[in-house]
């Protein structure tokens, strides 16, 4: 799962050259989210961040997580990562990850 974050000026480039590039490659298993984080959380909106979590949380909940069990043996298997980019600015892209990250960990806690 590939999350872009931003549209303007040569990060638009960039966000079209990665779009084009997953349709060349017409594999089902990757997938590309374009979203425009400075627009979506201009003025601090960082709740807006929401409707990114939102639009990819199917794919996160298809993707599980790995799971050993104490005896060692695989309970739950990984089936893929998700890479967030974002040009100029490090700290929007952990943002994002922290985000992904802990609605992750919700959901293995969560496991009975």
């Amino acid at each position: 799962m590939k999350i872009k974050i931003d549209h303007r000026g040569a990060e638009q480039e960039l966000e079209r050259n990665y779009h084009n590039i997953v349709t060349m490659l017409d594999n089902n298993k990757i997938k590309y989210e374009a979203f425009d984080f400075h627009s979506e959380c201009k003025k601090m909106r960082w709740d807006r961040l929401s409707i990114l979590v939102n639009r990819v949380a199917h794919e996160q909940d298809n993707l599980k997580y790995f799971l050993l069990g104490s005896d060692g043996k695989l309970l739950i298997l990984q089936k893929g990562v998700f890479r967030t980019n974002c040009v100029d600015c490090l700290d929007r892209t952990n943002v994002v990850q922290s985000l992904l990250g802990r609605r992750m960990l919700t959901i293995m806690l969560q496991v009975k």
